[in-house]
């Protein structure tokens, strides 16, 4: 890929929101190039920083960047169109998912808080924005979604305090589409477990910033769960389960 295809990745390879070829190219520039790699780290920090800050963004910025994202569509799904038979029209995604949750409103409040100009945080949310929903991953979780035939399982914490929802295909594909899980620290990951047969395995890992993760669910498995782990993921769970859910039964 040329510098510019790999730059316009950058935003959603710091979401871990890539394909494993499109990553494995990411880090082979990244290595050669100084201000790629200058990039991607100010995304994360940027996410983290919002994973730990305590104060509150100033009256109107979440308003002005709700109306801001209201106006979007979904990402061309022109070739995700719907089966024969199914409905039509558009549809959208939950907002959280529509800005890639974490990232995007992560840079929007951040910069508030940190009272940079208004000019500079429309340009930032907007290009990562873009970014994000032009991603494979985001083109994916679309398809999941629109499809008429898909099951949503709604995953909660005890308390009720955290939540999410994956869209599950026929075919076992699975997309990790809303959550409001926070943001990992580096060298940490989510990782989600499936309950069949009795047994918990695991069904792969969701990264640091899990929006649009996807992975696959067999037709045994009827609970799924997710855990935070080290970096690489963990053969058995080590960490408390922080949401989970029953699959629905086939209608």
């Amino acid at each position: 890929m040329t510098h510019d295809e790999l730059q316009s990745l950058l935003g959603a390879y710091a979401l871990d929101a890539v394909e494993d070829d499109e990553a494995r190219d990411v880090e082979r520039h990244l290595r050669e190039c100084p201000r790629c790699r200058a990039e991607v780290a100010n995304h994360r920090e940027t996410a983290a920083l919002m994973a730990s800050v305590g104060a509150e963004a100033p009256a109107g910025v979440w308003d002005r960047i709700s109306a801001a994202l209201d106006d979007d569509p979904l990402p061309d799904t022109a070739a995700l169109a719907p089966r024969p038979g199914s409905p039509r029209g558009r549809r959208r995604l939950p907002m959280r998912v529509r800005v890639a949750a974490a990232l995007g409103a992560a840079v929007a409040a951040a910069v508030a808080v940190l009272s940079v100009a208004t000019v500079r945080l429309d340009h930032r949310v907007g290009t990562l924005r873009r970014t994000i929903l032009a991603s494979p991953a985001a083109q994916a979780a679309t398809a999941a979604l629109i499809d008429p035939l898909h099951r949503d399982v709604r995953l909660t914490s005890a308390d009720g305090r955290l939540a999410a929802q994956v869209a599950l295909r026929l075919t076992g594909e699975a997309y990790l589409v809303d959550t409001d899980l926070p943001v990992l620290d580096r060298g940490r990951t989510y990782q989600v477990w499936g309950l069949a047969g009795g047994r918990v395995v695991s069904l792969g890992l969701l990264g640091a910033t899990p929006v649009f993760a996807a992975f696959r669910v067999e037709d045994t498995v009827t609970q799924l769960m997710v855990t935070s782990e080290p970096a690489g993921g963990v053969p058995a769970p080590d960490s408390p389960v922080l949401i989970q859910g029953l699959i629905p039964v086939r209608a």
